[in-house]
C-alpha cells in the first residue's frame, strides 16, 4: 500500500470509515438542535395581537344642529368650553318670531281687557235690569190697585167714567211695560262673552306656539360636556343638515373597528391596547390600555372592508395622563389569547 504525501504540510484526509461517523454526528445533532428548537417553539406561548384601527371619543355625544333654516345672530360658545345641559349655545335671528309673539299677546291683552268689560256691562246691566223689573212690578201692582178703587168709586157715583178710563189706560201701560221687562233677553251679554272667551282662548294658543317656535332659535346643549365648534360666523344662514358643534361628554371610550373575520373571537373583558397618533414616536411607544365593554352585532362596511364596532374603556397609566382629545385616531392591538411561537412566528392563526 502507497504512501500519501503532501507538499504543503496538510493533514491526511480521514479514512473513508471516520468520515461516515463524523457525518453522522454532525447530522445527529443538527436534528437534536432542530427537534429542540420546534419543540421549544410548541412550548413557548406568545400573546397573538388582533389588530384592528379605531379613534377616542366620550361615553355621551351629541351634535349641534338648527331644527330649521334660520340666520345666526350670537354664538356664545366656542371649542373647549364646558358647558352643562340646558346652556344656551347660538341664538338665531328673532325679529320675525318676536314680532309675531309681541303682536299675538297684544292682541290677547286687548281681548282680555274686551271681556272683562263686557263681562262688567253684564253684571250692570242684570242689575239695571233688576231695578227696572221690580219698579214695573210695583208700578202695575199700584195701577191695577188704583183701577179697582175707582171702579168702586164709579160705582158710588163718586167719580166720573172718564177717571175709570184714564185708570184703565194706566193699568194697561204698567202691565205692558211689565211684560216688555219680562221678556227682556240679558244672554246677548253671554253669547259676547263666549265668543270673546273662545277668541281668548285661541289667542292663548297662538302664544303658546309662537313661544314654543321662539325657543327653536335658542340652540342649547342637549347633554353636558366639552364643545367641539365647526365654522360658522353670525349673520351666517344655517340649516338643519349642517353640524354646527358637537358635544362630547362623560367618561372616555375607544370605538374599535374589529375586522369581521376576526370579531367573532372577541369578547367583553378582553384586553387592548392602543397607540395615538398624537403620541409617541419610532423611539419610545405610548400605549393606551383598556378592556372590551360591548361589541355590535352589526356588521358594517367601509369600501372593501368590512367589521363590526367594539366600545371600550380607555385608560392610559403609561402616558402621564395625557389630554387625549375626542375624536384622536388609533392604532389598536386586541388580545387575542395565546398560540405558540411558530404559529405567532409566521401569522398562520
Amino acid at each position: 500500500m502507497g504512501e500519501i504525501r503532501t507538499t504543503k504540510g496538510d493533514a491526511p484526509p480521514l479514512p473513508a470509515k471516520e468520515r461516515r461517523w463524523k457525518t453522522l454526528c454532525t447530522s445527529t445533532l443538527i436534528f437534536v438542535i432542530t427537534g429542540v428548537l420546534l419543540g421549544a417553539g410548541f412550548l413557548i406561548r406568545m400573546t397573538h395581537w388582533i389588530p384592528a384601527s379605531g379613534y377616542v371619543t366620550t361615553f355621551d355625544y351629541a351634535e349641534v344642529r338648527t331644527p330649521a333654516p334660520a340666520q345666526v345672530s350670537r354664538i356664545l360658545a366656542f371649542t373647549g368650553t364646558t358647558v352643562k345641559a340646558g346652556d344656551l349655545l347660538v341664538d338665531l335671528d328673532k325679529g320675525e318670531s318676536q314680532a309675531e309673539l309681541e303682536e299675538a299677546r297684544s292682541r290677547s291683552q286687548k281681548n282680555a281687557a274686551d271681556l272683562e268689560r263686557l263681562r262688567l256691562d253684564a253684571v250692570e246691566a242684570e242689575r239695571q235690569h233688576r231695578q227696572a223689573l221690580t219698579k214695573a212690578l210695583a208700578q202695575y201692582e199700584y195701577s191695577a190697585a188704583r183701577l179697582t178703587r175707582t171702579r168702586e168709586l164709579l160705582a158710588k157715583g163718586l167719580v166720573a167714567g172718564s177717571a175709570l178710563e184714564d185708570d184703565q189706560l194706566k193699568d194697561k201701560l204698567a202691565e205692558s211695560d211689565l211684560r216688555t221687562l219680562e221678556k227682556r233677553d240679558l244672554a246677548t251679554f253671554q253669547r259676547q262673552i263666549e265668543v270673546l272667551q273662545r277668541e281668548l282662548e285661541a289667542g292663548e294658543k297662538t302664544i303658546t306656539k309662537l313661544e314654543a317656535r321662539l325657543r327653536t332659535k335658542e340652540i342649547r346643549a342637549p347633554i353636558a360636556g366639552q364643545i367641539l365648534r365647526y365654522e360658522f360666523v353670525p349673520g351666517q344662514m344655517v340649516t338643519p343638515d349642517q353640524v354646527l358643534m358637537e358635544i362630547f361628554g362623560g367618561p372616555m371610550v375607544l370605538k374599535a373597528r374589529i375586522p369581521e373575520r376576526d370579531a367573532s373571537r372577541l369578547r367583553p373583558g378582553q384586553h387592548y391596547r392602543a397607540r395615538l397618533t398624537s403620541y409617541g414616536n419610532l423611539l419610545r411607544r405610548v400605549w393606551f390600555h383598556g378592556r372590551i365593554d360591548l361589541i355590535r352585532n352589526v356588521i358594517q362596511a367601509e369600501g372593501n372592508v368590512s367589521y363590526r364596532v367594539a366600545y371600550c374603556t380607555f385608560e392610559n397609566p403609561d402616558s402621564d395622563h395625557r389630554p387625549v382629545p375626542p375624536g384622536t385616531t388609533a392604532l389598536v392591538e386586541i388580545d387575542g389569547g395565546k398560540v405558540n411561537f411558530w404559529i405567532w412566528l409566521f401569522g398562520l392563526d
